[in-house]
């Protein structure tokens, strides 16, 4: 069922604190959907936002509308809520804002504030319209993912579940600060998850036809072969290319997919009296990624691959020798059965 003028449905808060307050700070973050979006912020930042924010164009606020359409379409087919997230909450930044709300991160084309519900977009990380549908696409995927929190009696709140992710809290997170476990998974999957729905994206939104259209022209499409073969890259991994500069785009996270993409062909291969086919062991990832059920991915992950497998596959984040180093467990593990 869809939820009521655009509110989201209460997300999940643990921890200490009571009962009422919990449920208080639940319904404070779900209000973020309405009149009190912003109100996370300093007084300042909210001025510079409101003062600084590019007014989004046509084909910016036909993506956001295409892109609640996709989401909501997967919501419900696991018999989720579903709900729109408003355009109020995609804000269109300059760099030197994007950079000052965000603060020091290797993310330098959007990111989800999920205590806030705001979404903030760099309106110069590309000239691409294309690329830039996508970064909204990717990151209103993260804000509508499973999302939990942490409450202690003492007011002080964390973030706990934000799709596959699972953050420290209580105790472990006073004593060893934040600790994330499965980031490099969370990004895999949200990052298939735009991958396998931006054609759909694109053909829904008419005002990426002709950039579309010209990216895959004979010229741009021969030119993308050309840079992939020098740069040893799969020219998949291409989304976008200027033919002036050659400045081109590449598709997010590629070596956490790749191991994801491993370890979904291995649980096809070791279940298919459970799949048809892999696109259907894969669409258990992206179930996990809204409603944050890791047990049943967890168990075909040890199936597969042994006890400890999935504890290890927590351990992964975005971090290259880290992918590379599960990517080696994960490969050694099913060349030994």
């Amino acid at each position: 069922m869809k939820s009521p003028e655009n509110k989201r449905p209460l997300p999940k808060v643990v921890g200490s604190a009571s009962e009422k307050e919990k449920d208080a700070f639940s319904k404070k973050v779900a209000g973020f959907f309405g009149e009190n979006h912003l109100k996370d912020f300093k007084p300042e930042i909210i001025d510079e936002i409101k003062s600084l924010e590019f007014a989004k164009e046509d084909f910016e606020v036909r993506t956001i509308e295409v892109s609640n359409l996709i989401i909501n379409s997967l919501l419900k087919e696991f018999n989720l809520d579903t709900f729109d997230i408003p355009a109020r909450n995609v804000h269109i930044l300059p760099n030197d804002l994007f950079r000052k709300i965000r603060g020091s991160s290797s993310t330098n084309s959007g990111f989800t504030d999920y205590r806030g519900q705001f979404i903030g977009i760099n309106k110069n990380f590309t000239t691409s319209k294309i690329i830039l549908s996508n970064v909204i696409f990717h990151e209103m995927l993260h804000l509508c993912s499973c999302t939990a929190f942490a409450l202690t009696d003492d007011g002080y709140s964390s973030s706990y579940r934000t799709g596959l992710g699972v953050s420290s809290v209580g105790r472990k997170r006073k004593e060893l600060g934040h600790i994330k476990y499965f980031e490099g998974l969370l990004e895999a999957v949200n990052t298939e998850i735009e991958t396998k729905y931006t054609p759909e994206l694109i053909r829904l939104n008419s005002y990426l036809e002709g950039e579309n259209n010209w990216q895959n022209s004979e010229e741009i499409t021969e030119l993308k072969k050309q840079i992939a073969t020098k740069n040893q890259i799969p020219v998949e991994n291409i989304l976008w290319l200027n033919p002036e500069n050659k400045e081109i785009n590449l598709a997010g996270y590629p070596e956490p997919r790749e191991v994801l993409n491993y370890i979904v062909d291995s649980i096809y291969e070791d279940n298919k009296e459970k799949f048809n086919s892999k696109e259907e062991a894969m669409k258990l990832f992206f179930k996990a990624h809204f409603n944050g059920n890791l047990l049943e991915i967890g168990r075909l992950v040890e199936k597969s691959f042994g006890e400890g497998s999935f504890r290890i596959l927590g351990m992964m984040n975005t971090d290259t020798n880290s992918v590379r180093q599960t990517k080696d467990y994960f490969f050694r593990k099913k060349r030994k059965k």
